[in-house]
């Protein structure tokens, strides 16, 4: 019953203070909107980020139970070449602590899936997923568009747990060999290019030429297993496999669900959480026994060993990708909510000292002084909780341009920054605990007095001890900001750098575009007749400098490997890989990339030629040791069985794939001669003016040649590199207008602390002026001591800064964490606006008329 009576009265003492407060907030109406909109900044950026953070990291599964939906992943100490020739989708390689080197991939073969699909009992469903994503040229009512496709098992939609929102989804009678093609779009697709037609289910696309029919149409909520992306199409294994066939993308012709060794497909499987260990040992098991049985006489320590992973919150890929960046900005818009929270403190501090008689008359009636710092940290945490409530309108903005921001590559992210519960519980969880921070110091400085030594006017000592406190404040958060502004300088350079760096080609009025004939069908001399029509028409057209085409575009579309051996240079049984090229006539003129040595691939390296190829100045000086490499031969064969290439010119480097990296060792062939002619292809446009100008004639000479194949990825290059670095833009962005505010809110509150003192020091600087003290005197006081706050803030915020820029060294390109030059502007530009904002106040101070001051009280 005591317990009870406390609690009771714990809650009236706390409702009682609440409506003290709010009275307390009508007397001061502009300390409360001060301190609002200084809190909104910097609970709003905080939440914005947290949002983000949620959305792509710990944001579960839009299904249902998604606690219990894990995917198996295998190992193993060497490549099972036994058993797996071709690798489809994720693999990768890991170094354990005794160095040895252990290889591991989220694909199996499909025969590994029917087979741990249909005996094991530890799972409630074992779906498969494509590891790769399916490119479809896909006719709409007359009109052309590129769409991506994710094949899935039948029991896909089921297993996952993932309903129709219109229709129905793919079926297990759906997912066998001759069956009409079928298809189950996604919300966007039909939202965007379906024009919401809600007749939509039994009616029939054209997907890469064939008839599809869509069976129904996805929830808007779902993307599939990876947050970030979302297919436009799903499809049954066995219609992408027979595509992947058609296509030309599986070994001899042969269907990839009939190639056990393949490993192309991802496993997906519904375990209950407390199953996860017996599940694991019985999935190992049978992925074992269906390895023996392709091979049976595979040593046991031979064997890959499957291991089960949790994607209740999805696959980790966007994790992987956005994680350090995010957890960096984090990190930046804490340090901002601690220089907001400082400068609170600040202003309470001061305000603390003009509640003096108050809270000595309270204390003297026989008021607890604990009593009384809960009443005042009530106070600062009701303040924090009305400058959250605003801080979630600044989020709401902010996750706008935080979404656009990481949206800016070259693919969109398919998620939604939203304030829900979990984000609510954030913000009112930084909001309380920001409220404590600030509250904790004038409450207790407030307290910390004798009644008696309250009731007196004028308590100096206590006036000092506030201002004391301010310098404090200020130098702290000087220091803060001397962190902030660095970063953000040492990004804004990283970014400018990027920007101007050199890529080995003109990237000013370049466009490109991709198309993709081969998947409506085209092949061979047709194909190859395709590409050569296009440009010729492309080439005719006015303001067309030159143009060309090649397998992969420059900067930002990955890069292809391949393994040869330079005759006389190499090991003759061993490869060494390359990046390899496949170009149509006039590349190296459209890109303007010039030949060192020797000649370029032209219109006379047709298929039945002499097969040849030109390298880069990276392979030379990698391979050659100063030798004239013109005339040596590549072998892509084998001893036996040689595929030589004859080396006919080098080009000078070039940038592929990642603008940091450096040019790797590169070999360029005729698109006609290496392996079969790609499906698609990437045009080069060279313009004599703006590239925008250009697109539409472009369109209508390509529609022309065939309306069924649609422009893809219509970009200038400049454009294309933009994408390219969006993550350097989106640090350096975010971080420049963080360290804005920061710096902001640091000089606002060296302002109020100086402008404080000033008024508290007026009758002291009257008397000083009556006796004699000049007005540049006053003004060299109040600017000096301005000067001691900076350069304590200096002071204690460089080294701050030296260690913490180690931890960003990864985003940074061209320049070390400690660049000098970057550090010299940080802190000139403090600097400057430190003195700007206690100079104010020290000029106002010495322009008070004597006589005036002597009358302040």
């Amino acid at each position: 019953m005591l317990v009870v009576n406390e609690t009771m009265n714990l809650i009236t003492d706390f409702f009682k203070d609440l409506r003290y407060a709010t009275r307390q907030f009508r007397r001061a109406p502009g300390v409360a909107i001060i301190v609002a909109l200084s809190l909104a900044l910097g609970i709003g950026a905080n939440t914005a980020i947290f949002s983000a953070i949620e959305a792509t990291m710990l944001r579960p599964l839009p299904v249902k139970d998604p606690q219990e939906l894990f995917m198996l992943r295998w190992s193993a100490r060497e490549y099972p070449s036994r058993v797996l020739q071709g690798l489809e989708g994720d693999g990768g390689r890991s170094v354990g602590s005794d160095g040895a080197v252990t290889i591991g991939s989220r694909s199996f073969s499909y025969s590994a899936f029917e087979y741990i699909r249909d005996h094991n009992d530890v799972s409630s469903s074992t779906f498969g997923i494509a590891g790769n994503d399916l490119s479809l040229n896909v006719g709409l009512s007359g009109r052309a568009e590129s769409a991506i496709a994710k094949g899935v098992s039948g029991n896909f939609f089921e297993g996952s747990g993932v309903p129709a929102f219109m229709g129905r989804t793919i079926q297990p009678e759906d997912d066998q060999d001759d069956v009409p093609p079928v298809a189950v779009v996604s919300y966007a697709f039909w939202q965007t290019k379906l024009g919401r037609d809600p007749a939509i289910v039994g009616k029939s696309i054209i997907a890469n030429g064939k008839s599809v029919t869509i069976l129904g149409v996805a929830p808007r909520t779902f993307f599939g297993l990876q947050p970030g992306t979302s297919p436009d199409l799903w499809i049954p294994l066995h219609q992408y496999s027979a595509a992947e066939a058609e296509l030309g993308n599986t070994n001899n012709g042969v269907p990839f669900v009939r190639d056990s060794k393949t490993w192309w497909i991802q496993i997906g499987s519904r375990i209950k959480p407390a199953a996860e260990s017996s599940a694991r040992s019985q999935l190992n098991g049978r992925f074992q026994q269906n390895l023996k049985a392709a091979a049976n006489d595979l040593p046991d320590d031979k064997l890959p060993r499957v291991d089960l992973f949790s994607i209740s919150h999805g696959l980790d890929d966007l994790r992987t990708r956005f994680s350090s960046s995010l957890f960096l900005l984090m990190a930046v818009v804490g340090l901002v909510l601690l220089i907001a929270c400082g400068n609170v403190a600040g202003l309470l501090l001061a305000r603390a000292s003009t509640r003096q008689r108050e809270i000595a008359v309270r204390l003297s009636l026989g008021a607890n002084r604990s009593r009384l710092i809960r009443q005042l940290l009530t106070e600062s945490v009701l303040l924090s909780m009305i400058g959250g409530a605003a801080g979630l309108v600044v989020a709401a903005w902010g996750d706008s341009v935080l979404l656009s921001l990481l949206s800016s590559g070259r693919s969109p992210l398919s998620v939604e920054f939203s304030v829900n519960i979990p984000v609510l519980a954030f913000t009112i969880a930084i909001s309380i605990a920001s409220g404590i921070l600030f509250g904790l110091a004038p409450a207790f400085r407030a307290t910390r007095f004798e009644p008696v030594t309250g009731l007196k006017q004028g308590a100096g000592a206590s006036r000092k001890a506030t201002f004391t406190s301010g310098k404090v404040l200020v130098t702290a958060q000087i220091a803060l900001c001397v962190m902030i502004v660095t970063g953000s300088g040492l990004f804004l350079r990283t970014l400018q750098k990027l920007q101007v760096v050199d890529i080995g080609f003109s990237r000013d009025r370049l466009l490109l575009f991709t198309v993709r004939p081969g998947l409506n069908g085209y092949k061979d001399n047709r194909l190859s007749s395709y590409y050569l029509e296009l440009q010729r028409r492309i080439q005719t057209l006015p303001g067309v400098q030159a143009t060309s085409f090649s397998s992969r575009p420059p900067i930002g579309g990955g890069t292809g490997r391949s393994g040869g051996v330079i005759v006389g240079y190499t090991a003759p049984d061993k490869a060494v890989e390359f990046f390899r090229h496949q170009i149509g006539p006039g590349y190296f003129k459209a890109l303007g990339v010039p030949i060192v040595l020797g000649r370029a691939i032209d219109e006379q390296d047709v298929q039945n030629a002499t097969k040849v190829a030109v390298i880069n100045e990276k392979l030379v000086d990698t391979y050659f040791h100063g030798d004239n490499p013109l005339g040596h031969l590549i072998n892509f064969g084998s001893v036996e069985q040689p595929r030589n290439f004859e080396i006919v010119g080098v080009a000078r480097d070039v940038k592929y794939s990642q603008i940091r990296n450096d040019a790797p060792p590169t070999i360029y062939f005729s698109y006609l001669q290496f392996l079969s002619i790609p499906n698609g292809m990437t045009f080069e446009v060279r313009t004599a003016g703006d590239p925008s100008s250009i697109v539409e004639p472009i369109r209508k000479e390509a529609l022309a040649l065939d309306q069924a194949v649609p422009l893809v990825d219509v970009k200038s290059q400049s454009e294309v590199i933009d994408q390219a670095i969006f993550l350097e833009r989106t640090l350096a962005s975010l971080t420049s207008a963080f360290g804005a505010v920061a710096l902001l809110l640091a000089c606002v509150g060296l302002y109020g602390t100086m402008s404080y003192t000033i008024a508290r020091r007026t009758r002291e600087i009257g008397i000083r002026m009556a006796l004699g003290a000049k007005r540049e005197d006053i003004l060299y006081g109040v600017v000096r001591e301005t000067m001691m706050v900076l350069f304590a803030g200096l002071a204690i915020g460089l080294p701050l800064t030296f260690a913490a820029t180690r931890t960003v060294e990864q985003q940074l390109y061209g320049l070390t964490p400690h660049d000098f030059a970057t550090t010299f502007v940080a802190v000139l530009v403090i600097s400057a606006v430190t003195f700007i904002a206690g100079y104010i106040p020290a000029r106002r101070a010495s322009a008070v008329a004597p006589i005036v001051a002597l009358r302040t009280e």
